[in-house]
């Protein structure tokens, strides 16, 4: 497995269904943009579960401590926007809005990965660091 191209597909996978969930919205029964919601979420929680692993496999982090922080930032307004949408109900104006920032804030820490982050940690890791991550990565999709 690649571990940056599993992500970069992971990523693709979830931006699609956040933005069909988005541009549904109004057109979908609520129940529908509920679980559609739902499964979203879930996928962004597990997306960022498998980034992590990537911080925890990097000995060397020089050059690097700006992008960590910046993807560490992303992710954790990312998480304080979820935890603040499901205290909403999906009928309540702020909810449609909510997940719209949620979804222009996940597009922006993808393409934040992809153009920049990926790359640069996949210089800095060690052929072992990389055999690792892409190990964990796989027992976890696998599981």
């Amino acid at each position: 497995m690649d571990i940056f191209a599993y992500l970069k597909d992971d990523w693709a996978r979830i931006m699609e269904r956040l933005t069909d969930t988005v541009d549904n919205f109004a057109d979908w029964p609520h129940e529908r943009v509920f679980e559609e919601t739902k499964r979203d979420l879930e996928a962004l929680r597990q997306h960022f579960e498998k980034e992590v692993l990537i911080e925890q496999n990097l000995r060397n982090t020089t050059g690097v401590e700006g992008d960590l922080q910046k993807v560490t930032s992303l992710r954790k307004e990312i998480a304080n926007d979820i935890n603040n949408l499901v205290m909403i109900h999906i009928d309540e104006p702020g909810f449609e809005d909510g997940l719209e920032e949620i979804t222009k804030k996940a597009k922006e820490l993808r393409d934040f990965c992809e153009s920049t982050f990926y790359p640069r940690v996949n210089e800095k890791m060690s052929e072992s660091e990389l055999r690792h991550l892409n190990q964990q990565v796989s027992e976890i999709v696998m599981s």
